[in-house]
């Protein structure tokens, strides 16, 4: 199983220079918390990363408005992301290894393709490799003992 059989295609993007509330807006009519931010609409270059938590710790709790724009906020580097061929083992322990909750699919290290999403292996990819998701779902989400004293 590849990533483009898992990824969710056509992803909602947001360019750099829209407003943190239009990307917030974008989120909530879309009920995504993830936004690729691609350089332009035709060529969909990634460029960043903007999530709700970008949204909130980086701009809001900052005291800044919704008028700031999107590439203030957002994650640039290092982006982490797949090919539309990488094997379904290749994005769980790439999610795993950085703690992420989803995955950007590229087309040759350029054009954003997808989004490999965490709730897609499970729906998609667990009756074929249920460990795989576990284990996935296991270092995202540790269990409350992992943090007892």
């Amino acid at each position: 199983m590849k990533a483009r059989d898992v990824m969710t295609t056509y992803p909602s993007v947001v360019l750099p220079d829209e407003t943190t509330i239009e990307a917030a807006r974008i989120m909530r009519d879309r009920n995504v918390n993830v936004l690729p931010v691609v350089g332009d609409l035709r060529n969909r270059a990634l460029v960043g990363i903007l999530t709700d938590r970008d949204l909130v710790v980086r701009c809001m709790a900052a005291g800044h408005d919704g008028a700031c724009l999107v590439r203030e906020h957002m994650t640039t580097a290092p982006l982490i992301w797949v090919g539309p061929d990488a094997d379904v083992r290749e994005v769980a322990a790439k999610m795993a290894g950085h703690t992420f909750r989803r995955i950007p699919v590229l087309d040759h290290g350029r054009r954003l393709v997808g989004v490999v999403a965490l709730a897609d292996l499970d729906v998609k990819a667990r009756a074929t490799h249920p460990v795989l998701v576990e284990d996935v779902e296991r270092y995202i989400y540790p269990p409350p003992e992992a943090f007892a004293r």
